[in-house]
């Protein structure tokens, strides 16, 4: 009977998680990032470098970057007034980990 609010626990930060990647522009924020090589905080993109490539404005790159963080997805360090993003170390393990939970 314990093993249950772990379950539930689990499930709602998988949901959390697949959310994240169910939307396309969070998808091509993930593959700008990528592409951009932003994987460090030495190499992490402002929120203005990513503006121009998506079509979409400043408020809603910040929006669906705050999701992405929120599951687990990008890492962000604070840069005087601005944020700089990457790809989370443990991303790719996060992901294939969710797959393996759910037995895919």
């Amino acid at each position: 009977m314990n093993r249950l609010p772990v379950i539930q626990d689990e499930a709602e930060g998988a949901a959390e998680t697949f959310k994240a990647l169910g939307d396309p522009t969070r998808i091509k924020l993930l593959g700008q990032l990528r592409s951009r090589g932003a994987c460090g905080p030495d190499t992490g993109l402002c929120v203005c470098d990513l503006t121009g490539t998506l079509g979409v404005g400043q408020s809603t790159i910040s929006h669906h970057l705050a999701l992405l963080r929120r599951a687990g997805l990008v890492a962000f360090a604070k840069r005087g007034q601005y944020s700089h993003f990457w790809i989370a170390p443990r991303a790719r393990e996060t992901i294939l980990d969710l797959l393996e939970g759910v037995g895919l």
